[in-house]
């Protein structure tokens, strides 16, 4: 497997379209052990528009795994680039906030459509196919660059209730 050349993380895109996000979004998360979820909040209504958006590590083979993103961003009027906005920050933030190395791997399984039309076009990051899978669906993979960027706008999540923690649900 050949990975393409990574790009520079501090891309003149995300210079331009993290502010945009920042100014629309409240971005938090929820730690439980070598998982954690992130939500997207619009600021003007508090509402929450993605939950369970979570990533994994996997220390023994230094992997950080994007077990579920879907961020609904693109339902949203002028949101075209939050997505990729929100990948990129939440990445980040979990390989601060768990320690990851640039000899980390990124993972995450999707569909060829969604590769083709979303993470394939993530220049902050060089994901490529690493196995075909059944169904349409390809397991991807991306080194990690380390990014010493200032992360302090995501903060831990208000929990709304009691329920069961989010990996039993």
């Amino acid at each position: 497997m050949h990975l393409k050349p990574y790009f520079d993380p501090h891309s003149p895109f995300m210079s331009q379209y993290t502010p945009r996000f920042l100014e629309r979004f409240d971005l938090s998360f929820h730690d439980e052990g070598l998982c954690t979820e992130y939500f997207i909040e619009t600021l003007d209504e508090h509402q929450t528009i993605s939950s369970a958006l979570v990533l994994s590590q996997n220390t023994f083979a230094n992997n950080l795994h994007v077990s579920r993103f879907y961020p609904e961003l693109a339902k949203r009027t002028n949101c075209k680039y939050m997505s990729a906005v929100a990948f990129y920050l939440m990445i980040h933030h979990f390989s601060q906030t768990h320690h990851l190395n640039n000899q980390c791997r990124i993972s995450l399984d999707t569909t060829n459509r969604v590769f083709d039309q979303f993470y394939s076009h993530l220049l902050d990051f060089n994901f490529c196919i690493r196995r075909q899978m059944a169904g349409g669906n390809v397991a991807l993979i991306s080194d990690y660059c380390h990014d010493k960027i200032n992360l302090a706008m995501i903060h831990p999540h208000a929990e709304q209730d009691d329920g069961p923690a989010f990996l039993y649900t």
